[in-house]
């Protein structure tokens, strides 16, 4: 599907190299999967070994950063948009799938509880 595998993942995870800014992963080819939300994609990262305020950074701030969006979005700055998206940790074994369709084994993902855009919750 165009993505890294977990085994490349594994070897830039072992010296250090992480991304700076992630993505759901979604497109075209892969709808149907692998990929099935941001938060999979984020969980991925934790179970590779990435910290979770690092993950969280690469999935707002930095990308918003790359592009130059104007406003503060990504952040949770006085002013800016009350764009938000609450994760919980959950704890128990998960699997996950890699795009050569490769699976490793997880203690813990995020999941999501509740997006709020603009101050008004729209989904739950």
């Amino acid at each position: 599907s165009g993505n890294p595998s977990f085994a490349v993942a594994e070897r830039a995870a072992a010296v250090g190299w992480f991304p700076d800014a992630i993505s759901s992963d979604i497109h075209s080819g892969n709808v149907n999967g692998p990929v099935v939300d941001l938060p999979t994609t984020l969980s991925k990262f934790l179970m590779l070994g990435m910290p979770l305020e690092a993950v969280i950074r690469a999935a707002t701030s930095a990308p918003a950063a790359a592009l130059k969006i104007p406003g503060q979005p990504g952040t949770l700055g006085e002013g800016a948009p009350a764009d938000v998206v609450i994760l919980e940790m959950q704890e128990g074994e998960v699997t996950f799938t890699d795009s050569l369709r490769q699976t490793r084994t997880a203690r813990r993902r995020l999941a999501h509880v509740t997006t709020i855009r603009g101050g008004e919750v729209v989904a739950d």
